[in-house]
C-alpha cells in the first residue's frame, strides 16, 4: 500500500491469497482515513515468480477507503419515555442501554456521551448519569433543591453524542419527571427564622399587632396545616386581651382596661397537622402601660360667672364633664374613669357645704347654691371655683377659673 511517500505493508486484516490473487481488504480502524469521510490509497500487488531471473510482473491499483462514522446516525427508539416520579429530597433512577448507530458497529464510531437536557436544551442540574455496567447506564434524578416542585412537571430528554464525531448527535423522545413537594414527617422540622422583641401597649390605644417571625421547614418545605395559638408561658390560657388569628399567626393587643398594666410572658405555639413533627414556639414579652397615671385635666370648659343670692334661697349653675389629655388622644374618655366634682373656696379650697353638685343628666352637671345658714352673707362676697378630680387617681386634679 502507498502511504504517499513509500510502500508499506497493509493493515492487519488485509490478506492476498497466493494461489488465486484474491484480495481481502476489511479494518475496523477509521484513523486509516484521517481528517475526512473517505481517501483514496494506491495499493500495488507485487508478483514473486519461481523462474530465477525472469522478471517479476506487479498489479498496481487505487482503492478509496471510506469512513462511515462521520455521517453515521444515532438511534434513540430504545430508549423508555416512561415517566418518572419522585419528591423533593430523594432519588429515583431509569436505566438504558449503548444507543447503536446506523453503522450497526456499537464499537466502529467510538464512545457516546450521554446528557439530560430540558426543553431549552440546557443540562439537568440534578439528573447525571453513570456508566456503563455491562452494557447499561444509569440515570439518577436527585432534586434536592426546595423549589424544583414548583415547576413540575418537567418535559426532559436523553441527548447522545458520538464521542469522536461530536456533529452526530441525536435526542430521544421527550419524557416526564414529576418532582413532587417534600412530604412532613418524623424528620422534618419548624423552625422560627427570628424572635419577637419586646412589646409594649399603651391601654386604650389602639390595638398592636405584632407579626410573628418567619418559619423555615428544614430539610424541605412540605405541605401542612399549620395553626397557631397565643398562651402564657407556661402553658396556661392568655388574657383576653391578647388575640391571634389561628392561620397567619399573627397577634393583636387590645384593652381599655387600665387595672391590666402589668408585664406578661407570653408564648406563640405552634401546632402541625403532620404527627410527630417537631414544634416551634416563639416567647416574647409584652408590657400593658397605664396612660390614665400621666394624664391632665382640663378644666377650661367649666364657666360660671359671678351672681347674687340671697341667704335662704336657691339657685343653680351648669357645667359639661371636662376631658382628660390621654382620653382625648385615645378619642375614650371612660378610659381613665370618673371624675368628681366640689365647689371650693380660691382662697384655701376648702369645700362650700352650702353647693352640691349632681349629675351627670345627658352629660350635664347641675351645682344648686343653697346658702341657709343666717349668718353666710357675713363673709359674701365669696370667691369659689370647681375643683375636679380623677375618682381612682386622685393626685390628678384642676378648678375652673373663679366665679
Amino acid at each position: 500500500m502507498y502511504d504517499g511517500s513509500s510502500w508499506v505493508s497493509p493493515p492487519s486484516g488485509w490478506s492476498v491469497n497466493s494461489s488465486t490473487l484474491l484480495v481481502t481488504i476489511q479494518t475496523t480502524d477509521t484513523t486509516l482515513i484521517a481528517g475526512g469521510a473517505s481517501v483514496t490509497k494506491q495499493m500495488r500487488l507485487h508478483v514473486t515468480r519461481s523462474s530465477a531471473g525472469t522478471a517479476a510482473s506487479d498489479l498496481t491499483f487505487n482503492l478509496a477507503l471510506t469512513n462511515p462514522c462521520p455521517t453515521a446516525t444515532l438511534n434513540m427508539s430504545s430508549f423508555s419515555t416512561t415517566t418518572v416520579t419522585l419528591v423533593v429530597g430523594s432519588t429515583a433512577t431509569k436505566t438504558f442501554s449503548e444507543m447503536p448507530d446506523s453503522t450497526g458497529n456499537l464499537s466502529l464510531c467510538g464512545s457516546r456521551t450521554y446528557s439530560v437536557l430540558d426543553g431549552s436544551n440546557a443540562a439537568v442540574s440534578w439528573a447525571s448519569i453513570s456508566g456503563p455496567v455491562s452494557g447499561t447506564y444509569t440515570i439518577t434524578f436527585a432534586p434536592a433543591t426546595d423549589n424544583l416542585y414548583t415547576s413540575s412537571p418537567y418535559t426532559l430528554k436523553l441527548h447522545a453524542v458520538l464521542a469522536t464525531f461530536t456533529s452526530q448527535t441525536a435526542d430521544s423522545s421527550n419524557f416526564s419527571v414529576n418532582v413532587n413537594r417534600y412530604v412532613c414527617g418524623a424528620g422534618t422540622t419548624y423552625t422560627a427564622s427570628g424572635s419577637i422583641s419586646a412589646q409594649t401597649y399603651i391601654v386604650g390605644n389602639t390595638a398592636l399587632t405584632i407579626n410573628p417571625p418567619t418559619f423555615t421547614t428544614t430539610p424541605y418545605t412540605c405541605s401542612e396545616t399549620v395553626t397557631y395559638a397565643i398562651v402564657k408561658q407556661d402553658n396556661s390560657a392568655a388574657p383576653s386581651f391578647a388575640t391571634i388569628n389561628s392561620s397567619t399567626g399573627v397577634v393583636s393587643i387590645s384593652s381599655t382596661d387600665t387595672s391590666l398594666a402589668a408585664n406578661y410572658s407570653l408564648r406563640i405555639r405552634v401546632s402541625r397537622s403532620s404527627a410527630s413533627t417537631a414544634v416551634s414556639d416563639v416567647d416574647f414579652t409584652l408590657t400593658l402601660t397605664n396612660p390614665c397615671t400621666a394624664t391632665t385635666l382640663d378644666a377650661t370648659g367649666i364657666s360660671i360667672t359671678g351672681f347674687t343670692i340671697l341667704v335662704g334661697s336657691s339657685t343653680t349653675k351648669t357645667f359639661s364633664e371636662i376631658t382628660d389629655a390621654k382620653g382625648t388622644l385615645y378619642s375614650n374618655q371612660a378610659l381613665c374613669g370618673t371624675r368628681t366634682y366640689s365647689v371650693v373656696k380660691d382662697s384655701d379650697n376648702s369645700v362650700i357645704t352650702w353647693a352640691t353638685i349632681t349629675g351627670p343628666s345627658s352629660g350635664t352637671y347641675t351645682i344648686t347654691f343653697n346658702p341657709l345658714t343666717d349668718n353666710l352673707y357675713s363673709g359674701s362676697p365669696y370667691t369659689l371655683k370647681v375643683k375636679a378630680v380623677l375618682a381612682s387617681y386622685t393626685s390628678i386634679t384642676t378648678y375652673s377659673s373663679t366665679f
